[in-house]
């Protein structure tokens, strides 16, 4: 098994998905929506789920809200697994997904009251690398 570096986590963020303020993908510290008890890196997955927009100055403008595509497929995850521990078979792939954190973040309502929500995937890496030791040795 193979333990990420800086070098490592830089080149796998310039990998990850990035589209502005819909899909965030990579490994970071302390990322928007991880609890603040987990002080580690993440394997992490922020995404659009919905929302609500319309909100401006003139008077004819109205609220409506909206609903994202879904959930995108979690490309960092793939990425730093590619390059940990490439040997893992789609069984073990399978359980390490058991590893996911879910949770939800929102930016606040503007003054107008659009706003975006989130969902947020993570995978605490300390704990991904104590799965791979004690199950792929």
């Amino acid at each position: 098994m193979y333990y990420l570096t800086e070098d490592d986590i830089i080149e796998i963020n310039k990998t990850c998905p990035q589209e502005w303020q819909e899909n965030e993908q990579g490994v970071f510290k302390q990322p928007s929506g991880i609890p603040t008890t987990v002080k580690g890196n993440v394997i992490y997955m922020r995404y659009l789920t919905g929302g609500m927009m319309g909100g401006g100055y003139h008077s004819d403008s109205y609220l409506h809200s909206f609903v994202a595509d879904g959930r995108p497929n979690f490309v960092a995850l793939d990425i730093v697994l590619k390059k940990i521990s490439p040997e893992i078979t789609y069984l073990q792939y399978k359980d390490i997904e058991r590893l996911i954190n879910e949770t939800e973040d929102d930016d606040s309502a503007d003054y107008y009251g659009n706003c975006s929500d989130f969902g947020v995937e993570y995978i605490i890496l300390d704990e991904l690398y104590n799965y791979l030791k004690s199950n792929l040795s």
